[in-house]
């Protein structure tokens, strides 16, 4: 009976484990490690400030124009694309920082943004709005978010 009783006990856990599994379990993520983005934009900036900006400003920089992404595999690439491009970047890099660009994208009440220079490779990370992490990136990925714009020049 004992042993009836552990085997039911190990297929119950299995099951639910399997299930919690699939699901993404409590990370935030789905089942195959992407994140389900509530918003996701991508800005081009006035990085020198000295533009009036009718749709805004973007952590001190005006916004000439926002691109909201709506498809889920262009936001986890661009995601990707992002997080891949500051592991690879350089150790130093120059520090003009005229960021052209901003990326935010948002998972449920966290908002992360992201102001970029790929003219210097430098970005600025703010985590609902404090700054959490600067550096460098590398700028081998700038046309991807100039695609997105649709302001690459060909």
């Amino acid at each position: 009976m004992h042993s009836q009783k552990c085997k039911r006990f190990v297929a119950t856990l299995s099951r639910s484990l399997a299930i919690f599994a699939i699901t993404g379990g409590c990370s935030g993520t789905s089942s195959d490690g992407e994140a389900p983005f509530d918003e996701f934009q991508v800005m081009s900036l006035d990085g020198t400030g000295k533009t009036m900006s009718e749709q805004g400003y973007f952590h001190g920089y005006p916004v000439c124009k926002t691109t909201i992404v709506r498809d889920r595999n262009t936001q986890n690439n661009l995601h990707k694309t992002l997080e891949d491009a500051i592991r690879r970047g350089p150790e130093q890099s120059p520090k003009c920082f005229t960021p052209r660009h901003g990326v935010r994208w948002r998972i449920g009440s966290a908002t992360h943004d992201y102001v970029v220079c790929f003219e210097c490779s430098n970005f600025l990370e703010y985590v609902d709005g404090k700054v959490s992490r600067n550096g460098s990136l590398n700028a081998d990925v700038a046309n991807m978010f100039d695609d997105v714009l649709g302001s690459r020049s060909q």
